[in-house]
């Protein structure tokens, strides 16, 4: 048997309310934005925010406390004209 797609992924982050920000300006849409917890879209594909501190699951516990953060984890995005993206951003 086969996977038939990937639709989303879990990440375990300091601030999700910074980290809201970024995703949004990023052109990203909001599912669920609270302090807890930010889950973001664009077309099928999702991301859940988590803040580390209080994961309460005992077997994530030790998942979420790994640093660094984001190390070894690219998201691609496509856009039309990267130079206009990228100015947009700063």
């Amino acid at each position: 048997m086969k996977m038939k797609s990937v639709a989303g992924i879990v990440s375990y982050v300091k601030d999700t309310a910074k980290t809201a920000d970024f995703y949004e300006a990023l052109g990203f849409q909001f599912d669920k934005r609270e302090p807890d917890h930010v889950s973001i879209r664009l077309n099928w594909f999702w991301i859940d925010f988590h803040p580390q501190d209080k994961e309460d699951k005992p077997d994530f516990q030790k998942e979420a406390s790994l640093e660094p953060k984001g190390a070894g984890t690219f998201l691609y995005i496509s856009v039309d004209n990267v130079d206009e993206f990228y100015e947009r951003l700063l």
